[in-house]
C-alpha cells in the first residue's frame, strides 16, 4: 500500500488520495514536504522502516533544490547557463527558495541596475537572465523514479502564456493553455540530448519524485529553472492528476 506523511497539501497528497486503496507490490511512502518541517518535525519525519528501495526522495540534496544552486549547477549537467553576466540588461528576480513559506516572493521583471541597488544583497532572493522561447512555453516535467530499478518515468506538460507582455508571471497570468505531450521524442527538441541530461542530473540530486521545469531558451538551448519536490495545487495537479497517478502504477504495482 501506499503511505502519505501528509506534511504539505498538494500534489502528492491528491496521489495518496487515488491510491490509498490500491495493492502495489509492498509498501511504499509518499513522504515530501520535509523542506516544510522545523527542525523539530525534520529529526523525526523518517522512521525506521523508510529507505532507498520503499521512500521517495528520502536522499534527497535538498539545500541543492534553491534557485541559485539550480542555475549554477544544472549547466554542468549539459543544459543552458542563465547566470547574470555583463551583457545582462532585463532580469528576472524569484524567490531564491524551493518551498513556499510566509514572505514567498512571486517572480517579477526588472532591470540590472535597480536589481544591484534594491535587491541582490537580500539572499532570499535571485536575480536570473531573462530566457526567451518564442512559443512562449515552458515545459513541466513529472519524474518518478522506480525505486527497485532506479529507473524514470516521465509525463511532459507544456505551459504556454499567451499574455506574456502583459502578466510576465503564470501563476498570475489569465491566459495560461497546457497541452500534455503524448510524443515527446518526436515534439520536443534534441529529445534524447534532454532527458539524458536530466537523468544525469536527478540522479546527482538524488531525486526520485518531482515536478521540473526547463525552458527551451532561443539561444541557450534548455534551461533548468525550478525543481519542485512538492509540488502543490493548481492547474497542472487538477488536469494531469490520473496521467501522473499511471506513472506511479508502472513503478510499483
Amino acid at each position: 500500500m501506499l503511505n502519505n506523511k501528509g506534511i504539505s497539501k498538494g500534489l502528492e497528497l491528491n496521489i495518496f488520495q487515488k491510491l490509498k486503496t490500491v495493492k502495489l507490490k509492498k509498501d511504499y511512502y509518499l513522504y515530501t514536504g520535509y523542506t516544510l518541517c522545523n527542525e523539530e518535525q525534520k529529526m523525526t519525519f523518517y522512521s525506521k522502516v523508510n529507505n532507498q528501495s520503499n521512500t521517495w526522495n528520502i536522499q534527497l540534496k535538498y539545500d541543492y533544490l534553491n534557485k541559485d544552486k539550480i542555475m549554477e549547477i544544472s549547466p554542468k549537467f549539459g543544459f543552458g547557463n542563465y547566470q547574470i553576466n555583463s551583457d545582462t540588461s532585463r532580469l528576472v528576480v524569484k524567490d531564491n527558495r524551493n518551498y513556499q513559506k510566509k514572505g514567498y516572493v512571486n517572480a517579477f521583471l526588472t532591470d540590472i541596475n535597480t536589481f544591484n541597488k534594491k535587491f541582490r544583497a537580500n539572499v532570499n532572493l535571485v536575480g536570473q537572465s531573462l530566457l526567451i522561447n518564442s512559443n512562449r512555453e515552458e515545459l513541466n516535467v513529472f519524474c518518478v523514479r522506480n525505486l527497485e530499478t532506479r529507473k524514470f518515468e516521465y509525463l511532459f506538460v507544456n505551459i504556454v502564456n499567451n499574455n506574456i507582455n502583459n502578466q510576465f508571471n503564470r501563476k498570475l497570468s489569465k491566459s495560461i493553455k497546457t497541452y500534455k505531450i503524448d510524443n515527446p521524442s518526436e515534439q520536443l527538441p534534441s529529445y534524447d540530448k534532454l532527458i539524458n541530461n536530466l537523468e544525469d542530473y536527478l540522479n546527482f540530486l538524488n531525486l526520485d519524485f518531482a515536478r521540473v521545469e526547463v525552458i527551451n531558451d532561443d539561444f541557450r538551448g534548455w534551461c533548468v529553472i525550478d525543481i519542485n519536490d512538492s509540488p502543490g495545487q493548481g492547474i497542472l495537479t487538477s488536469t494531469y492528476i490520473n496521467d501522473i497517478v499511471k506513472l506511479f502504477l508502472l513503478v510499483c504495482r
